[in-house]
């Protein structure tokens, strides 16, 4: 975020410009050739930069919903396991997934 060099100054001459800038203003930051602007802006740069956006971006990645229902799985089934316990069930069936009537006829006769 260097301020604006005129037009058609390349290299040493840009280089002349901002070391003379820098004789004049010790506290030289790259924005503003006035010493209290450039103070300025160093400081909004420096406090939306880090401050707002360290801050309120970690917030926000903190209070993210649950990335994928990982928590929720993990809360269900511990939920089933107990259901499960408590009604005499075992806890995992041989067929986990329940069988469904096929509009073209009986379930076994897609079994290969």
């Amino acid at each position: 975020m260097y301020m604006c060099v005129p037009a058609g100054i390349h290299g040493g001459q840009r280089h002349h410009i901002f070391l003379e800038l820098e004789l004049q203003n010790p506290d030289f930051h790259g924005y503003d050739q006035d010493p209290v602007v450039d103070v300025w802006n160093m400081r909004a740069v420096f406090f939306f930069g880090f401050s707002i956006a360290l801050v309120f971006g970690t917030t926000f990645v903190a209070y993210l919903p649950d990335y994928r229902m990982q928590e929720w799985a993990r809360r269900e089934a511990e939920r089933l396991v107990k259901y499960r316990e408590a009604n005499g069930l075992p806890i995992m069936e041989s067929n986990c997934v329940d069988q469904i009537p096929l509009p073209g006829g009986n379930y076994k006769d897609f079994k290969s």
